[in-house]
């Protein structure tokens, strides 16, 4: 697959659909992988800031995937019928949206919460 597509004039029209479908895929694939990292590595940081056990600190965790898999479902449904372009654009924003309070919160039950939203 080429990143540069030449006209048949020769001239360089930029990058092909393929590559920009895989681009936004990679893009949206790393965002998932760097978002599950920081919650890991956070878990230390959590516990050592709210004074609170292993099992309390896990609960962010575990809201976090059975949410992360629950909205992945969700989300494959509203692409089947709205369309995956759309989905996948707003799809971002909500989570951005969703994710500065979490990152603003100073109570452990706060972030359980907005792991959850």
């Amino acid at each position: 697959m080429s990143f540069i597509v030449r006209s048949p004039s020769g001239r360089v029209r930029g990058m092909s659909r393929g590559a920009k479908v895989l681009a936004v895929t990679v893009i949206g694939a790393s965002m998932t992988v760097l978002d599950t990292t920081i919650v890991n590595v956070a878990r230390d940081t959590l516990s050592k800031e709210f004074r609170s056990s292993a099992s309390a600190v896990s609960w962010v965790w575990s809201a976090y995937s059975i949410v992360f898999a629950a909205v992945l479902l969700a989300s494959g449904r509203l692409a089947d019928r709205y369309g995956r372009r759309r989905i996948y654009t707003t799809g971002p924003l909500v989570w951005f949206g969703y994710r500065f309070p979490c990152q603003s919160s100073s109570q452990e039950n706060v972030i359980v919460v907005d792991q959850v939203m």
